[in-house]
């Protein structure tokens, strides 16, 4: 049960202690005024954090407005330029006779599945670590390199995915590096990342890239580099392979091994820093060192009459150049027999010296299909 209500005092109340009292003027008017600091600095904050917000937003939208807006000024997509690639001229067994090529190019498309998954996993890790999930354009990468290149006063600085970098050297080529050419890169960027798969690009770039030393694509620099298919790369000469297209000659490893050593360091730096490649077979492989070839790969051609009758054929029939036109052409001829042949006309022609012979021919047909089995 309560107890009785008691009345408050009568009588005036107690003076209220004023704020500061006791207080030195001086130390009050500190105080007052990093009071005053601190609140204006989390109102400086707090609009600061809102306005990068609002613009962000804006940016955003905006981005996405002008990048619309691009597709539909600069029109249709262009034609893709067209590589030259090795044509290969084989058997009727499908064994090689000759590999056709324009001077001092080497360039041999290959399936994706035909390139070493360390290849793979080294030039995503170093040339574009988000390319699995990115769009054509990595706006990140690209405003960072935009204010470099404004506050440096320089060209647009490279800030190009793989797929910037594909539309490049499939449809711009190696114009001086603009503005205009940069949009022009992220248009035909933006069209690729429609039509083609992630694999598909990734592939079409293993395949087109610069690696030094006239090879073009993955599977001519293995086998220029190492003298092996793309396919048989273990980490060490893959992750070498990988750091070569940033500046081919900067990088080459006759001439410039250390150069090529240190790229190869930062390819399996970010290989261990993606997940790519454990640390205990980065550091294996930096420490393996392999060896490389003669730095070309051999020309092949085992029967120039062959090879000859077989270009000329193509280019009569089809009205296509072979040299350099990436075809797998297909003969009738029986390699076997062709050695014979020829080692046959080469002793008879050895044999008739003292008649002054000089030279000798020899034409095999198969009399069933008329097939050409030998041509000498």
């Amino acid at each position: 049960m309560s107890g009785p209500l008691r009345r408050p005092p009568s009588g005036p109340l107690p003076p209220r202690r004023r704020l500061g009292a006791g207080v030195h003027p001086a130390v009050l008017t500190r105080r007052v005024a990093a009071g005053a600091r601190r609140r204006s600095r989390l109102h400086l904050a707090a609009l600061v954090a809102a306005a990068l917000g609002v613009a962000g937003v804006l940016l955003w939208g905006g981005g996405q407005a002008v990048l619309a807006l691009m597709d539909d000024q600069l029109g249709a997509v262009p034609d893709s330029r067209r590589l030259p690639a090795d044509t290969v001229v084989l058997d009727r067994h499908g064994g090689l006779i000759a590999v056709l090529h324009p001077p001092g190019e080497r360039r041999i498309p290959v399936a994706l599945a035909q390139i070493a998954p360390e290849l793979r996993r080294g030039t995503v890790a170093v040339e574009d670590r988000n390319f699995w999930n990115e769009g054509a354009v990595d706006a990140t990468r690209l405003a960072a390199a935009a204010w470099t290149d404004l506050v440096r006063g320089g060209a647009v600085q490279g800030a190009s995915t793989i797929t910037e970098q594909l539309a490049k050297v499939l449809y711009v080529g190696t114009s001086p590096r603009t503005v205009e050419r940069k949009l022009r890169e992220i248009f035909i960027a933006r069209h690729l990342a429609r039509t083609l798969s992630r694999a598909q690009v990734l592939e079409e770039y293993l395949n087109d890239i610069n690696y030094g030393h006239g090879a073009y694509g993955a599977e001519a620099a293995a086998r220029t580099y190492f003298g092996i298919p793309a396919a048989r790369l273990d980490l060490a000469r893959a992750s070498l392979l990988a750091g070569l297209p940033n500046s081919p000659a900067l990088l080459d490893p006759y001439l410039h091994p250390g150069a090529a050593r240190a790229r190869q360091r930062a390819v399996l730096a970010a290989m261990v820093d993606t997940g790519a490649a454990s640390p205990d077979a980065a550091a294996a492989a930096l420490a393996e060192q392999p060896a490389l070839v003669a730095g070309a790969m051999a020309d092949v051609d085992l029967f120039p009459t062959v090879t000859a009758r077989a270009v000329r054929e193509v280019r009569d029939r089809l009205g296509v150049d072979a040299v350099g036109g990436g075809l797998r052409i297909t003969t009738t001829v029986d390699s076997g027999l062709q050695r014979f042949s020829q080692d046959a006309v080469t002793a008879q022609v050895d044999s008739m010296a003292a008649e002054h012979a000089g030279d000798g021919a020899l034409v095999a047909v198969d009399p069933r299909s008329g097939e050409v089995l030998a041509d000498v």
